[in-house]
């Protein structure tokens, strides 16, 4: 018999975008050190493992990915402040439902 999975709630659902939010600005900060680990990867696979071991991430979880995915141009600073302020918002959001 197989398992039947349940798709995330939607709790589970913010909580991984938060993660997600969170190693981007992790990023933004770091981004020097970041560039860095993507550049002397030899591959896809080991700029995201040396990046998320610069962000103190799992590097097997979408928020590792999306880094390494990132374009330059989310580092400018409305970016950033989008994010920040869609991370405050759901860090809220998360916080009122616990």
């Amino acid at each position: 018999m197989s398992e039947v999975h349940q798709p995330p709630s939607e709790e589970q659902l913010a909580i991984q975008r938060l993660a997600v939010l969170d190693a981007f600005l992790l990023a933004v900060k770091r981004r020097d050190g970041v560039m860095d680990a993507i550049a002397d990867a030899r591959d896809p696979d080991e700029a995201r493992s040396s990046v998320a071991e610069l962000l103190g991430i799992e590097a097997d979880t979408a928020a590792a990915q999306v880094v390494v995915d990132l374009r330059l141009r989310s580092f400018s600073q409305s970016k950033v402040a989008e994010v920040q302020s869609e991370r405050d918002a759901l860090k809220s959001r998360l916080d009122q439902a616990l």
